[in-house]
Parts: structure tokens; sequence; C-alpha cells
């Protein structure tokens, strides 16, 4: 592929201009100290570096008298823009050319002690609109975190940064901002130098970023100087140093974070869990499946009970007739309270009467009843004695009048379950009633058959 010819052309230009600056610079050189900076380090005005290999120029094709040294035009860099400037440190500041630049007046200690603390102080002077730090100070403390980058060019550089919860903290003081064209606002880093060495060293402390918002809202940064600080052991003034004592302690407040949890929790746990505890315990019957209770024992099948119970003690072998009728004439009572709805103990003879008459209109033993009550009303208010015979006789009536007052159970569906089964229930109305014989009656025939 062939060149263009202009190209050669272009090459051999800047390999002129490159001759002339080297000529140029050996004669300022020759002329002694008083002559002024050579222009040979300057940029060139294409851009392009100073330094050219002597092979693309052969200095032999450009003789030293064909171009003097005065006839050299004066090379003036491009003018300077606005630039970022990062230093190799890290800290990079990118303040606008165009804008006010805020002053930073830097003290920092030129001789310390390691392990000691060293206070780097600023103070910075910018327009009242402008704020430094507007996040405060955790911006700082941020930014030299544990896994930050200015907190690795401060290890490297042997610089600690002491705990955020020790008593050495950073500072920082706002001006007051009323009538000022200028503020200061004063800010204090705390470091402590930690050589890794024994003996006398010289720390440099890298730059640190400032962020300071201007008044439009913007955050720039500006970087602080790098300073030198001579650090020495705390015992190399001391020729033979002592042991010194360990120093007193400090009370340390120890927090434990799983009985802290436990007991916070149990606060509330524990009261809750007791009322849930209590109101399940009080109303424990609601949610328990109550067992079917068991039906009622008829009123003639427990007279029927207690009547045989009476027979088997042997009153009447033993001669007590007083208590056999007594013990006779109360189950008759109940019996019929139960029977027919009332109470039957509680009422005299005429009261019980009376209550039969108006509920059991189909009672046909009023007359026996009547017998066997006023009879033990002899024995008990008239001091009567009664006869055995007399006892056995109210026994037989009383079983009776049991017998004859039982409902007879119903065997016709279209009767209510249980009718006849509980005391004074009668049927519905319109129900039919069981043919044959009634219950009664039966029980009159059985009666009278017998001798």
């Amino acid at each position: 592929m062939r060149r263009r010819p202009w190209s050669r052309h272009i090459r051999a230009k800047h390999g002129l201009m490159a001759v002339i600056f080297g000529y140029s610079a050996a004669a300022l050189a020759q002329a002694g100290p008083s002559a002024p900076t050579p222009l040979a380090s300057a940029p060139s005005a294409l851009g392009t570096s100073a330094s050219v290999p002597s092979a693309a120029v052969p200095s032999a094709a450009v003789p030293s008298a064909a171009v003097p040294s005065a006839a050299v035009p004066a090379v003036v860099a491009p003018a300077s823009r606005p630039t970022v400037d990062t230093e190799p440190e890290g800290c990079r500041d990118d303040w606008p050319g165009d804008r006010a630049r805020p002053q930073l007046v830097e003290t920092f200690p030129k001789r310390g002690q390691a392990g000691y603390v060293a206070r780097l102080d600023l103070v910075v002077e910018h327009f009242p609109g402008e704020l430094v730090f507007p996040a405060g100070l955790e911006t700082m403390q941020m930014m030299i975190g544990e896994s930050s980058d200015e907190r690795a060019r401060l290890s490297e550089a042997q610089f600690k940064v002491p705990d955020p919860k020790s008593e050495v903290k950073p500072t920082l003081v706002r001006p007051d901002l009323k009538g000022a064209e200028r503020v200061k606002t004063q800010l204090s880093f705390p470091f402590i130098p930690l050589p890794k060495q024994a003996g006398r060293f010289e720390l440099t402390l890298p730059r640190l970023p400032i962020s300071v918002a201007r008044a439009s809202g913007q955050v720039h940064t500006i970087c602080t100087q790098p300073h030198v600080i001579t650090v020495e052991d705390p015992l190399a003034s001391q020729a033979q140093p002592d042991k010194k004592p360990d120093p007193e302690p400090r009370s340390q407040i120890e927090v434990w974070t799983a009985l802290r949890d436990f007991v916070l929790h149990a606060a509330w746990v524990v009261p809750l869990a007791l009322v849930l505890g209590g109101l399940l315990y009080r109303y424990r019957d609601r949610f328990r499946k109550k067992p079917v209770p068991p039906p009622p024992i008829p009123p003639w099948e427990r007279a029927r009970g207690q009547l045989s119970h009476l027979e088997a003690k042997g009153l009447l072998q033993a001669g007590a007739f007083e208590e056999y009728l007594d013990g006779v004439t109360d189950t008759l009572r109940e019996y019929l309270g139960f029977r027919y709805g009332f109470d039957g103990l509680e009422c005299t003879t005429r009261e019980l009467l009376r209550q039969l008459g108006g509920r059991a209109s189909d009672f046909s033993e009023e007359q026996s009843v009547r017998t066997i009550l006023q009879r033990a009303d002899l024995v008990k208010f008239a001091r009567r004695a009664p006869t055995e015979e007399e006892c056995r006789e109210s026994m037989h009536a009383v079983r009776r009048i049991i017998d004859v007052t039982t409902p007879a159970p119903s065997l016709d569906p279209r009767l209510p379950a249980g009718y006849g089964a509980q005391p004074g229930k009668k049927a519905p109305p319109g129900s039919p009633r069981p043919e044959g014989k009634s219950r009664p009656a039966q029980a009159r025939a059985r009666h009278e058959e017998e001798p």
C-alpha cells in the first residue's frame, strides 16, 4: 500500500521542530544559569511530545547554522481548563475552576509519639451559601470506614482512626451566617500514628476529602495537603525505661443480648399466656363436649325401689311399726308429687287431696290415699300406735295406687317420643288414644281378682 505524499511532509515538519528545540536547549544550557527556562519540556503546538528519536530526522539533514536559535518562535501552552485533580494518594478534587475555591488553613503537629493522638485542625473559609459536610461528620466517618479506600490508604501510611465509640471524636463547628461575606468552619480530625517498628520514623498523612455543598445543591470535594510528622517511640528519651504498672481497670458495660431479648420477650409473653390460660380454664366447659345425661328415673320406678328397700330393713319383724308406716306414707306423698307435678312432701293431707283433684281428673284412688294419710296423721299427731296389720295393708294399698297410676307405654309411632314416660305429660291434641284397656283399668281388674 502506497503512502500519501502529504503525510511525508508532515513527518518531516515534526522532525524539523524537534531538532530546533534540541539545538535551542543546548544553546541555553551553554549560556549559564541566568538563561531562561528552555521550552523543550513544554508540549508542542500540535500536542506531540518533544522527545523524538534521532533516527526519524538525521542530524546531518539540518545544519545548526541553517536555523538560528533566535528564529525559534515562542511556543505557548494551551489555555488551562478546569480539570480534575487526582493525586497518587487517591483524593479526587472536583471543585470547578470557574468558581471561587474555599480556602483551607491546615494545622498538623510536626512531631508526635507513637500511639498518641495527633489532630488535624482545619479552618475552611467559604461563602455563607456553602456548607461543609452537609450531612454532618457521619459522612466523614463513612468515608474512613473499615472497608473504604481512605481507610486503606491511612493504614498503608501507618495511621489509625480512633474507634467511634471512644471519647476521642472528630469535631465540627459551624459559623454564624448572619451578615458575613465569608465565614469559617472549623474541623478537627484525630489520627493515631502507629509505626510498624520501634524507633523514629517520618510518616506522611495522606490527603483527605472534604465535601462542600454549594448554594445550588451541588456537592463537590476539596482535598487537604499531605502532612509529614516525625514519630518517636514513647520510651525513646529514657535510657533505661522501667516497666510501668497496668492502668486502673475501668468499668465496662457488658450487654448479654440473648438474656436481654429473652427478658424483653418474657415480659409480655408470660402475662399474655397467663391471661389466655385463665380464660381457657374459665370457659373450658363451653369447649368441652358434655356427656349425655342419663334419662331420669320415672317416679313409679323410684317409688317401687323405696318400698322394696323399706321392706328389706325388717322393721315389721323388729316391731318398729310407726317408722314403717311413716316410710310408706312419705313414699306415697313423694310419688304423687312427682307424678302430677307438685311438692307432695310439703303438703298437708287436705292440700294434697286438693292438688290431686285439680291436676288428675281421672284419678280413682282418692279414697285410698285419704285413708292412708289420715291413719298416718293419727299416728303422728295423736300418738296412736299402729298395728302390724295396718302397716301391711298400707304397703299393699300404696303399691296398688302406684300400679294404677303408672302410664302405659304407647306403641303408636304417631305419638311423640316419651309419651307416658314423664309425670304430668299429656298427649298433644288430636293424638289417638291407645286401643284396648288402659293401664289403670288393668291394674284395678288384677287387684279385684286377688283374694
